[in-house]
């Protein structure tokens, strides 16, 4: 049924070229007719006579309704030889059939004898030569999906060389052949040639096939001309859908829509009769950015225009303006149970993001006005949320104040209750009161009514409502609000709505008890957030919670107490490790299961940890870990290293990756195996017992190590995730680098190189940061933001192919601590170090990575904007510091020992920078 979409004749696809190949009043053998969309139209309006072979039975019963006859079983049995002997056709079909079956040359040859000797053959096979199936092998991806190139139940691949093969071989002559042409951005993998390398993508737009989608073909018994219609015109035609889901109590769903491709048409229409009780309809108008002009909907000839809600960036009069590629229209039509037919009035005034700069003023007037309005907005609100938390703080002060002189006078127990000090006190707590409902209040009704109209847009009709309350709920409703407004204004996957077929009141009661176990210091705002969502995770019995606390002196403490069911444990900070604290928690747990969560990591819904644990149970995992999700607040470089961290585990996708046992590669093959994360990790407690955590550092890491090379089952999983990123500074992940590094040499016992040369190794660190350095400070000379990406790619890479041969100065130097001190003191401070020690200048490795490191920023930039305004390129900055900072700690923690063991200033440096991770 996943390509039971609308027939459309009105545009150029594969089912109108099939069906304009064939003559009225034939016979036709249709194989694989699904519910008879083709069928139908074949007998009302072209009197044809039409037999079938479907292998779905409910599907096969309402084909039949426009057949003569249905054959339901397996192509590949053959029955069907049976069924239709004796009869010979005008025309056999085989509309996107074929790439299903096991031995396609054995079907083709067995239909021969029922063709007539003037029949045809007419096929449509999709071309796994399609750019976008070469663009996402060159990213390293090959994804199943339900239909589309990479439909899941595809069997054979075909590209237009090797299907000419098989219809010489079945020895077939072509009559006619063409295609339906596809940009790689209208397909279901939503690529774009300018994510490759420029000559890559330039060479791979121009090679003839790259933008076939489907391959259509005529093929006759005996020789014939042939007619090869590749008209390069046809690219202009592109493959747009309309999509129409219809809601009959199952929610919006693929097996309940229908698709019409369009072309230059401007009404479209669809046959809602198979539908009964139809509660809500949705138009996709297309699924990419667009402006869109509405001039009708009507339903059985009744007008809905007025009646329409969508998803749409802004509106005006009837045109929508959709600043994401899923817009949405959407109907509430219960009151018309049963429905005929809808009809479309639509104009596209643009189509895809590129096409955004060719809007007509008038209408980017309209973007640039909401773009300003919801910057006064968000700006507002973080005005109000200041106010709030000074209240908030002044009202925590009183209440302190209160409690203080109440516990004073409940304790003069020899003494008389002075009378008037008890009613100065009742006063007082009134006031506080007063205040409380004061601060409910405080919000200007022009604030509420923002608030309540960026609200409605994630709420009526929305599949996203649930999330984005779940999230409300844990985040606070203000934080997520802006959380959703800067990924909706720069085009993030910050926030990502997950969505599950779960229903929570009908799911069964898990018996095993869970024991959640957090390390924590100063963490209570994370934990305000956190402890709540936890408590209210559905389908568990008996849920735990058990809190590691580092001597927290920010009221942690006192906020864990008022949860009778939690475990509060103080440790000195001084003791703390990663190791000790989590086998601490889970020495004090009495769960089935024990899950390691850290203070600032959210769940990203209420069924997350009974998600999480049904995946565990399901594949019999000893361990299993989730992949982080970032929040709003993270940059271009926590994006960059959680995308590449998935990258490389192998779970950008929703996968989960199990390993069950080790193979003795490389470090970088054994850690991807290996690969545990204590930002969320459930362990069965029984075998966690067994091994239990070690170490200092990358505790995660080593125990993944053991418990594969004991053939235990442990697991990854990007099909839940959990909400955590940080904001860090360029020194932080100096440190990190550097002890992750050492830790790394540590459990894979990786041997240094004894001929290392300290003083070049440290040279070339010095001589890198003074070339990253001036070219931050010439990126500052830019004052003409917002700039396209690639006149700052130009810019960049001029710049960068200038510095990287030039010779430095004591002078180049002062330029290049300015620069960067202006973005991380303590990284230049630290390589002031270098300066202050009479470091030489030396060009190594580092130096020359600094011009791929560059490059890598620049790509993944572009891979998310087109045009770069004063924030983005703020973060541009960072990200090219913070990834050259990764990099020199790695570099300084590839051979810390050896550092150590000099008698110069690193050694001590090393110290320093050790502490704190």
């Amino acid at each position: 049924m996943n390509y039971d979409f609308e027939l459309d004749n009105a545009s150029r696809n594969s089912l109108s070229l099939l069906i304009n190949r064939i003559k009225p009043n034939s016979t036709v053998l249709e194989f694989g007719p699904a519910s008879g969309r083709m069928t139908q139209y074949l007998k009302e309006e072209l009197s044809c006579k039409v037999y079938g072979v479907e292998i779905d039975e409910d599907s096969a019963k309402k084909a039949r309704e426009y057949a003569q006859k249905i054959c339901v079983g397996n192509i590949e049995d053959y029955t069907w030889k049976d069924k239709f002997k004796g009869i010979k056709f005008d025309f056999i079909v085989f509309a996107d059939v074929l790439e299903h079956l096991y031995n396609p040359e054995n079907v083709l040859n067995n239909i021969k004898e029922f063709l007539k000797e003037d029949g045809a053959v007419l096929i449509s096979v999709p071309n796994i030569a399609h750019s976008s199936i070469i663009i996402n092998l060159m990213k390293n991806e090959f994804n199943y999906s339900k239909t589309g190139l990479l439909d899941n139940t595809h069997i054979k691949f075909y590209t237009k060389k090797t299907f000419d093969e098989l219809i010489k071989k079945c020895s077939y002559f072509k009559s006619y052949e063409t295609a339906v042409y596809t940009n790689p951005a209208n397909t279901e993998f939503e690529n774009r040639y300018n994510e490759l390398p420029t000559e890559v993508g330039n060479f791979l737009s121009t090679l003839p096939w790259s933008e076939f989608y489907q391959l259509v073909f005529e093929l006759k018994k005996h020789e014939v001309s042939v007619e090869s219609d590749f008209t390069q015109e046809y690219k202009n035609y592109g493959t747009y859908f309309i999509q129409l889901f219809v809601d009959t109590g199952n929610g919006f769903n693929e097996e309940e829509s229908m698709r019409i491709g369009f072309q230059d048409q401007k009404e479209i229409s669809f046959n809602l009769s198979k539908f009964k009780k139809i509660k809500k309809l949705r138009f996709d108008p297309i699924d990419d950015y667009s402006f869109v002009k509405i001039d009708e909907i009507k339903i059985d000839g009744l007008d809905y225009t007025n009646e329409i809600v969508s998803n749409a960036f802004h509106t005006r009069d009837d045109i929508y303006y959709f600043e994401n590629n899923d817009p949405q229209l959407y109907l509430d039509v219960e009151d018309q149970n049963e429905i005929q037919t809808v009809s479309i009035k639509i104009e596209y005034l643009c189509k895809g993001e590129e096409s955004l700069s060719d809007i007509p003023n008038v209408y980017k007037d309209i973007i640039n006005t909401q773009s300003e309005s919801l910057q006064q907005q968000t700006k507002k609100l973080d005005e109000q949320s200041k106010k709030l938390e000074e209240q908030s703080k002044s009202l925590h002060n009183q209440a302190k104040i209160i409690e203080d002189k109440t516990l004073h006078i409940l304790h003069q127990n020899s003494e008389i209750i002075n009378l008037n000090e008890t009613i100065i006190i009742l006063n007082e707590i009134a006031q506080s009161l007063r205040i409380k409902n004061r601060i409910k209040k405080l919000l200007p009704t022009n604030v509420k009514n923002i608030l309540r109209s960026l609200l409605f847009k994630y709420r009526v009709y929305s599949e996203k409502y649930k999330k984005f309350k779940s999230l409300g709920k844990a985040n606070g409703y203000i934080f997520t609000l802006k959380q959703l407004y800067k990924s909706r204004l720069y085009k993030s996957k910050a926030l990502s709505f997950a969505k599950t077929d779960l229903n929570v009141d009908v799911v069964e009661t898990i018996k095993d008890k869970m024991s959640i176990v957090i390390p924590t210091y100063n963490g209570l705002s994370d934990l305000v957030k956190l402890i709540p969502q936890l408590i209210n995770q559905k389908g568990f019995d008996s849920i735990e919670i058990v809190i590691i606390d580092s001597s927290s002196s920010d009221g942690t403490k006192e906020f864990i107490e008022k949860f009778d069911l939690l475990t509060f444990i103080t440790i000195e900070q001084k003791d703390f490790s990663h190791s000790y604290a989590r086998n601490l928690g889970y020495e004090k747990s009495t769960g089935d299961y024990v899950l390691f969560l850290v203070q600032d990591a959210l769940p990203e819904s209420e069924m997350w940890l009974y998600n999480f644990y049904t995946l565990h149970k399901q594949n019999n995992l000893t361990a299993l870990s989730c992949t982080q999700m970032v929040n709003a607040e993270a940059d271009l470089y926590t994006c960059y290293g959680i995308d590449n961290f998935n990258k490389f585990l192998g779970i950008s996708e929703k996968i989960t990756k199990i390993t069950e046992k080790f193979i003795d590669l490389n470090v970088s093959a054994s850690r991807n195996l290996a690969q545990l994360d204590n930002v969320a990790c459930m362990f069965k407690s029984s075998e966690f017992e067994q091994y239990k955590f070690q170490g200092k550092y990358a505790e995660d890491l080593d125990i993944g190590l053991r418990l594969i090379k004991d053939n235990k089952r442990i697991g990854i999983t990007s099909e839940i995730s959990v909400i955590h990123s940080h904001l860090r500074s360029s020194y932080y992940y100096m440190k990190r680098a550097l002890v992750e590094t050492d830790v790394l040499n540590d459990i894979f016992e990786q041997q240094n190189n004894s001929d290392i040369n300290i003083n070049n190794e440290l040279s070339d660190i010095y001589t890198a940061f003074c070339l990253v350095g001036n070219l931050l400070h010439k990126l500052k000379k830019i004052n003409t933001l917002p700039i396209s990406i690639d006149d700052l790619k130009v810019y960049t890479l001029e710049n960068m192919n200038t510095l990287i041969n030039i010779e430095y100065s004591s002078f180049h130097f002062s330029e290049a601590h300015l620069s960067i001190s202006t973005l991380d003191t303590q990284l230049a401070d630290t390589i002031n170090e270098f300066h202050q020690n009479n470091v030489t200048q030396f060009k190594g490795d580092l130096y020359y990575s600094v011009h791929h490191l560059v490059h890598e920023c620049l790509g993944y930039v572009e891979q998310r904007y087109n045009m770069i305004d004063e924030k983005i390129f703020d973060e541009f900055c960072l990200f090219i510091l913070k990834i050259f900072a990764t990099n020199v700690g790695s570099k300084l923690g590839a051979h810390k020992k050896e550092y150590e063991q000099s008698d110069i200033f690193i050694a001590q440096l090393i110290k320093i920078l050790e502490k704190g991770i």
